[in-house]
């Protein structure tokens, strides 16, 4: 065999060029029925997917962002695991191919160098064409269908993620706002999981204290999101807000304090906003999250001078129901609403 090698390459993989010692092959990633391909991570790993119609029209210089950890690099930086095996295992049919025809074209020169001499032994060599008729097929990719579907308000494109994430993979990271609501609609789906829980499962949970753990778990993730959105909003904003808040601790942890800061430099009244009922009832999930973070859940002095007046008693251990997390989660989403 002597000139260009003829390649046969699996469905889904396509030579587009060779030039010299480079080649260039075309690989198809299949989307889901929903119409998303993934996407994963260099730097956390995690995997997110995105509409293949959006993707498609976005610019061939793309730079990603990482929903959840926000790592940004070039949009070829992000295959998935499955997509770099598939892309592999058309690199490799085309080395096979490649090493195949390049031993049929040495063998065939020898063979006919060998046999033009007229010597008494004749040579023949069949070559390896016939094995090269069925190329391996490129490994498919069966990774997980997107559950949570997301558009962005900014960008518009459409794509889907596990779990809380921070930022759009197209336009970067998302407002304050928009991480709150999404840390409060995953928190708002752990609830409804318990609550759709059999009986006698949720009994169980209950005499084994898991209840209440997973209770406490929503009620510290809702306060760690207040306190985190009351704050970066804060200093977006606040002209000079870095400067407002030094030496003032970890002041968004206090409620008082940060209503008080928000009144002054934005003009915004939250207790107002929210009234007397739910600004105490979110007073008192505050200190119960605070006892059960850092002592134990044990009414001490020091919270009982914090907190007065709010039904606390000396040496009382304080706990959390689920119905304590839903009240959480309600004032959560109203306080949000206070701040235009």
């Amino acid at each position: 065999m002597a000139g260009r090698i003829s390649y046969r390459m699996p469905d889904g993989a396509e030579i587009e060029s060779e030039s010299g010692s480079s080649v260039k092959i075309s690989v198809t990633i299949p989307g889901d029925d929903a119409g998303y391909f993934g996407r994963q991570c260099p730097s956390c790993e995690r995997i997110f997917r995105m509409r293949i119609n959006d993707y498609k029209a976005l610019p061939d210089d793309l730079r990603l962002t990482c929903p959840y950890c926000c790592h940004e690099d070039d949009h070829s930086k992000f295959f998935t695991k499955q997509q770099v095996d598939r892309a592999m295992g058309a690199a490799q049919e085309y080395a096979s191919q490649l090493i195949e025809g390049k031993v049929d074209e040495m063998f065939s020169n020898f063979t006919r160098r060998a046999n033009s001499r007229r010597g008494a032994v004749r040579w023949s060599y069949s070559g390896s064409t016939r094995g090269r008729q069925t190329p391996k097929p490129l490994p498919g990719i069966l990774e997980e269908a997107p559950i949570r579907e997301r558009t962005c308000d900014r960008c518009h494109n459409h794509y889907a993620v596990f779990g809380e994430h921070v930022a759009c993979p197209v336009c970067g990271s998302h407002p304050p706002a928009t991480i709150a609501n999404d840390a409060l609609d995953a928190q708002h789906a752990v609830l409804s999981v318990v609550e759709h829980l059999p009986s006698e499962v949720v009994n169980q949970l209950r005499e084994a204290g898991a209840l209440e753990k997973t209770a406490a778990g929503v009620l510290g993730s809702v306060v760690g999101t207040v306190e985190t959105f009351w704050k970066e909003t804060f200093l977006a904003r606040v002209a000079s807000g870095d400067t407002v808040i030094a030496g003032k601790g970890n002041v968004f942890q206090r409620l008082d304090d940060a209503a008080q800061l928000y009144k002054i430099h934005l003009a915004i009244d939250i207790p107002a906003a929210l009234g007397p009922g739910d600004w105490n009832r979110l007073l008192v999930l505050y200190g119960i999250r605070h006892l059960l973070t850092h002592n134990n859940g044990i009414v001490d002095a020091k919270h009982m001078t914090k907190f007065p007046g709010k039904g606390f008693m000396l040496g009382q251990r304080v706990t959390v129901s689920t119905a304590d997390a839903r009240d959480a989660l309600r004032i959560a989403r109203r306080l949000g609403d206070s701040v235009p």
